[in-house]
């Protein structure tokens, strides 16, 4: 995987999953800690074609976003949480996963850890 800068030009919500992922897991981990359970805007997550998962500034994975719910309310979910949301999906076709795994964020994350991009 490449480490440069990502230039990101798909409607996508990039999520950093510091808090809730560790190098040890597996990519079923990554998926569940990408999917949710995030205060986001609705409207805008729901323009989003993908979800990056970022761990530490790099892209670890991209999933392909389905449908948001309101968060416990799908079946592998962490549980209800008022506010949030969390989304289904599943890893993104081969061509977009390329593009954007392994890469670096072009800007960092400061306190909220949801991005839009073109949404």
């Amino acid at each position: 995987m490449s480490e440069s800068v990502v230039h990101i030009d798909e409607p996508v919500v990039a999520i950093c999953i510091n808090g809730s992922y560790s190098d040890e897991r597996n990519r079923r981990d990554i998926y569940k800690c990408t999917r949710g359970t995030w205060k986001v805007s609705r409207n805008r997550a729901d323009r989003a074609r993908y979800a990056l998962a970022v761990y530490h500034g790099v892209i670890l994975e991209v999933y392909q976003i389905y449908q948001w719910h309101d968060a416990g309310t799908t079946g592998d979910s962490f549980g209800p949480a008022p506010g949030r949301s969390e989304f289904v999906g599943r890893l993104a076709p081969d061509n977009i996963r390329d593009k954007y795994r392994g890469k670096h964020m072009p800007d960092r994350f400061y306190g909220n850890p949801i991005r839009y991009y073109h949404c």
